[in-house]
């Protein structure tokens, strides 16, 4: 039997795909393994860098990742299990959310025309991921242009990222999303939080109330959520962020 195929019947490869078959064909060689999963790992990205969820592997949980885990472990522990006795020390740190994630379809990230080298990228997504003053953020926005040139624009708001994480975590939200000119904010959903009877919470709730047409209040019977409308930048977030709390 011949089985023809024409040529209008083939589906050109992907952008994406066509990044893996070359990669494929640069990695072939036996022991080629660790560069091909990081070579597909830039493709696809580097999962969910500004939250918990990660995609991608680990070589070895090394010293710093058993910090890591013992630690989130601890903090586990006092927020169950011992919650009453450490109940004060959560109130005077103001920490009602152990980690906030962001999901955009903004363009935020280090371009591999910017940063050329593969795991280089990594370890710098790695590092921003783990700073936590702005004076951090500025030291690294700085050695960033210092080695590599002008921040592009993807760049400067993939740092501002860190920062609207940040206050959005100090703000009860466990999960932030900014699609479609629309910014989209999930309060704790620890209906039980002490985060709900906190000047802070006070203070969104009046803010809402001011600004009806672009800011809706909509609750659930697993938590509390914040629509905004209108903001179609990381900045634009930062700054919605901050009149909450005036």
């Amino acid at each position: 039997m011949n089985l023809r195929c024409s040529q209008a019947s083939v589906n050109p490869a992907t952008p994406d795909a066509q990044k893996r078959l070359k990669a494929i064909e640069e990695f072939s060689a036996i022991g080629s393994g660790f560069n091909l999963a990081m070579r597909d790992l830039d493709i696809r990205g580097a999962g969910n860098i500004l939250g918990a969820e990660q995609s991608g592997f680990i070589s070895e949980i090394g010293y710093e990742m058993y910090h890591k885990i013992l630690n989130e472990a601890i903090q586990e522990l006092k927020e169950t299990e011992f919650k009453e006795l450490f109940a004060q020390e959560a109130e005077d740190k103001g920490e009602y959310v152990k980690e906030c994630t962001i999901e955009t379809d903004l363009e935020v990230l280090l371009p591999d025309e910017y940063v050329t080298n593969i795991g280089e990228r990594l370890l710098l997504y790695k590092e921003l991921n783990s700073l936590v003053s702005d004076e951090e953020l500025e030291s690294y926005s700085q050695r960033l242009e210092d080695r590599f040139g002008p921040l592009p624009e993807p760049t400067k708001e993939l740092i501002a990222t860190v920062r609207l994480r940040r206050m959005a975590q100090q703000l009860g939200m466990e999960k932030l999303i900014l699609k479609k000119d629309m910014m989209v904010c999930h309060f704790i959903s620890d209906h039980e939080s002490d985060f709900f009877k906190s000047d802070d919470f006070m203070k969104i709730i009046r803010y809402a109330q001011s600004n009806p047409k672009t800011v809706h209040l909509k609750e659930s019977t697993s938590r509390l959520s914040m629509v905004c409308e209108n903001v179609a930048s990381i900045s634009q977030a930062i700054t919605q962020i901050s009149l909450m709390t005036q």
